[in-house]
């Protein structure tokens, strides 16, 4: 003990230990209690008169860690070691209702009349425990969340980041953040954006807006940010907070809503425009009708005209309709065995006056004397085939190509369509299916239709549990459509399955 506090009165002195925030306990060499102070009474809960001459071990030692004190302790008396002397160490104490927590000790040794003992200063850290995990808890959500998370200095100089945030810029789990500065991780505009956001938020305690961040790869990420500035008690700000979201996905996601729209646009026009036709020659026919008597000859060339207007008018709502209940889910197919190669033959036979009056070659390509069975809806797959040939004659320039292909794998059957026609363009190919879509619109208009057919084509597909796809190397080299059916597999006992 320092000599100018020995000099002190010993009432004095007991009263500067007893105001003390840490509790004070002395024992001697046997680890029974001689000094106890106030702060050790309100700690464990024993009294100064219950803790005097008690063994510590009894009062404030865990039983699981008694025998290791007394080990220790008498390890001590013989050899002068101990791990716990002149050092703070984090322990766990008991008081005296059996609760268990956290301490804070420190152990020095004294010499009192010639005899040792050992003072005892122990402070509960329950609360920064709790704290700690409350921390560590948090770290471990920052660290699992998907978006960055960092804190920089006020000269944007990064002090964290979590686990997303690197992986965003490049930086590796291990890399050091000496000599990181996040005005590297922005293109030029975003970070002029930023620092109005830094500045914003130290004045105003936060900022949100839209930037950008550059990624590992060199490529710019439209991102969301936020943020806020950590302050004092005096307000000033002592570090800065960021989250930032990558809105790829989003953006990626309204600029197809976009694009979709204005396909929409554009098919309503062409749909006002293909119903708007029929009606110039139906017109024409009603006129000739109410042109007084109306010889044989007329009467035949009229009804032909409106006959022929009013098929084409039904063909166009019929596809309407069908879009409509497949993109409800309201059209059920029949699911019986069919012959693929019998489907073949029948779309050829639909599609052949179109395929003749633009000169076409149509060369087809299928498994002699056998069948090709699939489950499905036999009208519905014959019409899936005709949309492809006729999509093939329309677009394939007077004398092409068309070669129907038939054929199977060990669990699927394809049914291909090749032509040598105009061909898809690059940047449409993935689209080509889509509703809306329209690789070539004045083609459409040239054609009739409403270029809705591989819409179709893919929902009923789907429908049968296959798929459709499309190639092309570009506008000019033609197109390749492959439907992918499931096979009909046998069943055991020689039959067949019933489904696919």
């Amino acid at each position: 003990m320092p000599k100018h506090l020995s000099r002190l009165p010993r009432p004095l002195l007991e009263q500067i230990i007893d105001s003390a925030l840490d509790a004070f306990i002395v024992i001697g060499k046997d680890s029974r209690v001689i000094a106890w102070t106030r702060q050790a009474q309100v700690l464990f809960g024993w009294s100064l008169q219950e803790a005097i001459g008690r063994h510590i071990g009894e009062l404030i030692i865990p039983p699981a860690l008694r025998e290791a004190h007394e080990r220790g302790m008498q390890h001590y008396l013989r050899t002068g070691e101990g791990p716990l002397l002149g050092r703070r160490v984090e322990i766990q104490a008991q008081d005296k209702a059996g609760r268990l927590f956290p301490v804070e000790l420190s152990i020095n040794e004294a010499e009192i009349d010639g005899e040792r003992v050992f003072s005892a200063a122990l402070r509960d850290i329950s609360e920064a425990h709790r704290s700690r995990s409350r921390a560590e808890r948090l770290a471990e959500v920052v660290e699992a969340t998907p978006d960055f998370v960092g804190f920089t200095d006020l000269e944007g100089r990064a002090l964290y980041i979590n686990r997303a945030g690197r992986q965003m810029i490049g930086l590796r789990p291990e890399q050091g953040l000496d000599g990181v500065s996040m005005r590297d991780k922005y293109p030029a505009w975003a970070y002029e954006k930023v620092q109005e956001g830094m500045r914003h938020a130290m004045a105003e305690g936060s900022w949100c807006g839209d930037t950008a961040v550059i990624a590992a790869n060199g490529r710019e990420i439209p991102t969301s940010q936020v943020i806020l500035a950590s302050k004092d008690a005096a307000g000033h700000t002592l570090y800065l907070s960021t989250i930032i979201r990558d809105m790829t996905e989003r953006h990626e996601v309204e600029e197809a809503l976009r694009a979709m729209d204005r396909r929409k646009d554009a098919f309503l026009a062409m749909l006002a425009h293909e119903l708007r036709n029929p009606l110039a020659p139906i017109a024409t026919a009603a006129h000739i009708l109410r042109r007084g008597p109306v010889d044989e000859q007329r009467l035949q060339r009229a009804s032909e005209i409106i006959g022929r207007q009013v098929a084409y008018m039904a063909r166009l709502l019929d596809d309407l309709l069908d879009v409509s209940r497949l993109t409800r889910g309201l059209i059920r197919i029949e699911r019986a065995p069919v012959d693929l190669v019998a489907v073949a033959r029948d779309a050829v036979e639909q599609s052949l006056p179109l395929v003749q009056a633009r000169r076409h070659r149509l060369h087809v390509q299928s498994p002699e004397g056998e069948e090709l069975l699939v489950t499905g809806d036999r009208t519905r797959l014959v019409q899936m085939v005709v949309n492809l040939l006729n999509n093939a004659a329309r677009y394939t320039p007077d004398g092409g190509e068309i070669t129907l292909t038939v054929h199977a794998t060990a669990t699927q059957a394809l049914i291909g369509v090749r032509d040598t026609g105009i061909g898809i363009p690059r940047e449409l190919l993935g689209h080509i299916f889509e509703i809306f879509t329209q690789a070539h619109p004045t083609m459409e208009r040239s054609q009739g239709g409403l270029g809705l057919g591989l819409a179709l084509v893919k929902n009923l597909a789907q429908l049968h549990g296959g798929s459709v796809t499309a190639t092309s190397e570009g506008e000019g080299h033609g197109s390749e459509f492959c439907i992918r059916l499931p096979l009909r597999q046998a069943a055991p006992g020689g039959g067949m399955d019933t489904m696919p």
